[in-house]
């Protein structure tokens, strides 16, 4: 699966909204040659080219096959003119293909998904059974309210498009803790997170960890709701249409521009750069990652989210990691060439596909290409994929995530990000997202750590550990499925 940068695409600079159209710049993210392209804002709909390969969908015929697909997550911001701040433009209706919306020249192929908060789309594979391969289709429309996007008639405009992929999470119970490290194994096989577990057939289940106090609120999200979570970390290319999109004082506070440790972001003139942007974005801190999922209109992964993003719905295997075995390479990762967006390993990763280890040069090793491993003909093993298709969950960067173990983790309601960041601070606005717990999971390599006991799923040894920026660090978002 060669991953290939996205391209900019200028369409126009600006023209008076309603009088005729607007055509805008495509920010979009790095993925399976993800393309969002032609976006055009009328006056009640906004219009625009999409395609993507290695797209799938599976519908399980029999109870234990599993249901799950991948998606793009789209959404737009839009700036009038004279104004500094590019602000989220909300969709008009909610539903699956709601009214005024067609999946453009593929049509019934493809299904568009609006949240009831309107903060966007996703769009997915409508067809059942095993559908896969390349996603295309042009003119697909959705309709937007210029109101609730915080315009007025007259204004003028320029629009910006984003995309992000996105892989589903079903429903339904499943396992926390391997039996050998983390929580105590327990099956969730309910969705109310203040349910305490207790033993049947010898087995714990319940709401959440056995031997853990409740969260403060049933709504706490303990993974077994469906949601949607990011197939890669966040790359560095994604991060930099991120701050491109803020104002100069929130920038300025979310950025990292040192260009050591395998960053390569930078900034001239205001505007922020990546030298290589399919490389995972590093020097992320909990707070950057927050800013992130609120202006995309996401939001951060609970922990027990992430080991359901990992293990799906099977019994552990002691000391697992992402892909499912306990088995890992453990020698240094070598390339084909040059880090352009086409490298690929050319080590036997057979046993299991993690980057970093503690004799595969340290942090100097970290930040690689997302989704490195995946490419045609991998297994789930030498992909370094999860039961779902996620990918890079175990040996790349340190991903956070919300900790139910901590007092603060545990306010935390799973509410989604607003598009809009505090204008002073440059924060998220969520309420019950701040100075929540976090734990740092995927750990690959931290500071002095290097054993390949902490890339382990179940693994956990820095909850509530301080949320600086560190070269080590990345990030990875979700939002919860409509």
């Amino acid at each position: 699966m060669r991953r290939e940068r996205v391209r900019e695409r200028v369409k126009a600079s600006v023209t008076v909204l309603f009088a005729a159209l607007i055509l805008g710049t495509t920010m979009v993210s790095q993925a399976n040659n993800l393309q969002l392209a032609n976006t055009v804002m009328e006056q009640t709909v906004i219009k625009f080219d999409i395609s993507w390969e290695n797209s799938w969908r599976l519908d399980g015929v029999s109870e234990g096959d599993g249901y799950f697909h991948d998606a793009v997550w789209v959404f737009f911001k839009a700036r009038a003119e004279g104004e500094e701040e590019w602000r989220h433009v909300k969709l008009a209706k909610a539903g699956v293909n709601p009214e005024g919306s067609n999946g453009g020249s593929i049509g019934n192929n493809i299904e568009l998904v609006v949240p009831e908060d309107c903060m966007g789309l996703f769009i997915r594979r409508s067809a059942e059974g095993s559908g896969s391969g390349t996603i295309d289709s042009s003119k697909v429309t959705v309709p937007w309210s210029y109101k609730a996007s915080g315009f007025s008639m007259g204004q003028k405009l320029y629009l910006r498009s984003y995309a992000i992929e996105m892989v589903y999470v079903a429903e339904g119970p499943f396992w926390v803790g391997d039996g050998l490290t983390g929580f105590t194994r327990t099956l969730i096989n309910t969705n109310d997170a203040t349910t305490a577990a207790v033993k049947v057939d010898n087995e714990w289940q319940g709401g959440r960890p056995s031997g853990q106090t409740a969260p403060e609120n049933a709504e706490w999200p303990n993974g077994y709701n469906a949601f949607y979570c990011m197939k890669y970390l966040i790359t560095q290319g994604q991060y930099v249409d991120f701050l491109n999109s803020l104002t100069s004082v929130q920038a300025v506070l979310r950025a990292y521009v040192g260009k050591a440790g395998r960053c390569t972001i930078g900034v001239s003139g205001g505007v922020y750069s990546a030298d290589v942007p399919d490389r995972a974005c590093n020097h992320l801190s909990w707070v950057d990652t927050l800013a992130y999922a609120a202006w995309a209109g996401l939001r951060p992964l609970s922990e027990l989210e992430y080991e359901k993003a990992c293990r799906g719905p099977l019994y552990p295997v002691p000391g697992e990691y992402a892909w499912g075995t306990d088995t890992i390479v453990t020698n240094l990762l070598l390339l084909n060439g040059v880090e352009d967006g086409t490298e690929i390993v050319t080590n036997d990763v057979s046993i299991g596909a993690g980057i970093t280890y503690g004799n595969s040069g340290g942090m100097n090793n970290l930040a690689k290409r997302v989704g490195i491993f995946a490419r045609p003909g991998a297994d789930r093993i030498s992909s370094g994929s999860s039961y779902w298709g996620i990918t890079d969950l175990s040996g790349h960067l340190c991903e956070r995530s919300v900790s139910i173990s901590d007092a603060d983790g545990r306010k935390y309601l799973g509410s989604h990000g607003q598009g809009a960041l505090d204008p002073i601070e440059g924060i998220a606005l969520n309420s019950d997202w701040y100075e929540t717990g976090r734990t740092q999971r995927g750990l690959g390599w931290h500071s002095s750590h290097s054993s390949i006991t902490l890339l382990r799923v179940s693994y956990r040894n820095t909850e509530a550990n301080a949320g600086g920026r560190f070269s080590s660090i990345g990030g990875r978002v979700a939002r919860s499925a409509p």
